[in-house]
């Protein structure tokens, strides 16, 4: 069974910021978003809007079109703090097929409470490492081309996920 892949936008931008986005829409049988996402993250006029376009016009990134109609549970999920683009996420995974890499922690616990497969996207390098998709070099320099990002991580997360990797 090959899994899809749906990714939030802050990974899409990390990812396209550190040069890696075009790497793991190959190593994945599935990158798809949202269009809700899509949206989101080609809105303003960036590198990242031209990457992203590029990538999707050459149908390396999927995009999946959201039925926003169960406004019920939207409003839940708003209340809950999430945004539109893990709102989105949510509405269009698959329990049997779909991985969600998302690295908020409040829409991992609403993924998880649905029982929804999701990863962070350090997770997500430490797996492709684990399945040879990565080499250990690789995978290591995609960890420290995230440090020079946006990307909130601890000190003590670095280290952990270092170790994991050198494994």
């Amino acid at each position: 069974m090959n899994r899809r892949f749906l990714f939030d936008a802050s990974s899409i931008i990390v990812l396209a910021e550190t040069g890696y986005l075009a790497l793991f829409c190959d190593l994945l049988p599935s990158f798809t978003t949202t269009s809700i996402i899509i949206t989101e993250v080609t809105q303003k006029l960036t590198p990242i809007k031209k990457i992203v376009e590029e990538l999707t016009t050459k149908e390396k990134i999927f995009v999946q079109l959201v039925d926003d109609s169960s406004s019920s549970s939207n409003s839940l999920y708003y209340k809950l703090g999430l945004h539109e683009g893990e709102i989105s996420l949510l509405l269009v995974s698959n329990q049997e097929t779909d991985i969600i890499v998302i690295d908020d922690l409040i829409a991992r616990s609403v993924a998880q409470a649905e029982g929804l497969l999701y990863t962070g996207l350090l997770g997500l390098v430490i797996s492709l490492k684990k399945t040879g998709k990565l080499s250990q070099e690789k995978a290591l320099d995609i960890l420290q081309a995230i440090t020079k990002t946006n990307f909130r991580m601890s000190v003590t997360l670095y280290n952990a996920i270092r170790e994991e990797l050198e494994k």
